[in-house]
């Protein structure tokens, strides 16, 4: 297993509580664990119900990270995605999805084709942050 990525140092260094994360899921159970998870590390999180209204706040804010579930009413992950794709309102980049969905459906294949890291529900910590620091 390769070693952790570690954030640069000097001015270039991100300060873990300084990220600002908008985290995208309809379950308020996930939602409670994933913001509970996310507060370990200090990052100040806001938090959408669905596709649409995170980007409603993305026009508004910024964000360091979005972390959004993969299946939801509406315009779903893979939309909310493409949207900001096609808008350019967000660095796909800087997106982790997290799923129940199986690997090898049509939605969780596109999301990894994009070379966004998505993590399989249930997860724990470890699974989730590996994925956040492969993008910080």
């Amino acid at each position: 297993m390769p070693a952790p990525k570690r954030f640069p140092s000097g001015k270039d260094r991100v300060k873990l509580e300084a990220i600002k994360v908008l985290l995208v899921e309809d379950d308020p159970v996930f939602m409670t664990l994933v913001l509970s998870m996310l507060e370990t590390r200090s990052f100040a999180v806001e938090r959408a119900v669905s596709a649409e209204e995170a980007l409603t706040i993305l026009k508004t804010r910024n964000f360091d990270l979005l972390i959004t579930d993969l299946k939801m009413e509406g315009l779903g992950g893979v939309g909310l995605i493409q949207a900001l794709m096609l808008s350019g309102a967000f660095p796909k980049k800087r997106i982790v999805v997290i799923t129940g969905e199986a690997p090898k459906s049509a939605d969780c294949v596109w999301v990894r084709e994009q070379g966004i890291p998505l993590v399989e529900k249930p997860f724990g910590m470890k699974s989730l942050f590996e994925a956040v620091d492969s993008l910080l």
